[in-house]
């Protein structure tokens, strides 16, 4: 997931809800929650930044979806990664990144490339400080439980490792309650520098039974 050796791709989401054209009439107003992973969502629209070495017609083909058809979270993620998927084809290394503005059930999507050389792309994951840590779908089981499970907290160094580790970790924690889940995390670059923000996504399945 943070791999950058030769074309290496981080790839990460940044979820905005409500309208930007709203302004409370006194006091702040809470945001309203945002969907969950499998919500249906109909999508108003989809545009490029920051390319550079690989055409917007070829990201946006990639990527899979048009405005007004009906998506989900998750088939926004796994769109992006096809996006991915798309760059390690051209050799071309990259942090991705996407924006959601989320209003009702309508989501506008913006895919944000950062493409960088191959002396940038050599750098690998060293030097990337975690400045946050957030679990995402887990009802069934406390976040307290899971990050007390997890090594990467805020202010960690942060490698394919440790993310591979605390992948595991989570999964334990899973099936010592008797749950299935399946787990993505996905990280977020939000001042385009060294520093994230570190994403647990998590699809929590039916209890497990005592034979399993």
């Amino acid at each position: 997931m943070l791999t950058r050796a030769g074309v290496g791709l981080a790839v990460g989401a940044i979820l905005t809800t409500g309208s930007v054209l709203a302004e409370p009439a006194t006091g702040p107003v809470a945001p309203p929650p945002v969907p969950a992973l499998d919500s249906p969502l109909q999508l108003g629209s989809v545009s490029v930044e920051g390319n550079k070495r690989v055409p917007s017609a070829d990201i946006l083909a990639a990527f899979g979806y048009h405005d007004g058809q009906n998506v989900t979270r998750a088939k926004l993620a796994d769109a992006q990664k096809q996006v991915a998927t798309l760059y390690q084809s051209r050799g071309v290394g990259a942090d991705l990144g996407e924006q959601l503005h989320i209003s009702a059930n309508k989501v506008d999507v913006k895919l944000l490339m950062r493409e960088h050389d191959q002396r940038t792309a050599e750098v690998g994951t060293a030097g990337l400080i975690v400045d946050k840590v957030a679990f995402e779908g887990n009802r069934k089981v406390p976040t307290p439980a899971l990050a007390a499970a997890t090594t990467l907290q805020d202010g960690a160094a942060i490698s394919d490792q440790a993310l591979a580790a605390d992948e595991v970790a989570i999964e334990k924690v899973y099936r010592e309650n008797k749950l299935g889940a399946q787990i993505q995390p996905q990280v977020v670059y939000p001042n385009h520098d060294n520093h994230l923000v570190l994403v647990w996504q998590i699809r929590e399945q039916s209890p497990r039974s005592d034979g399993e």
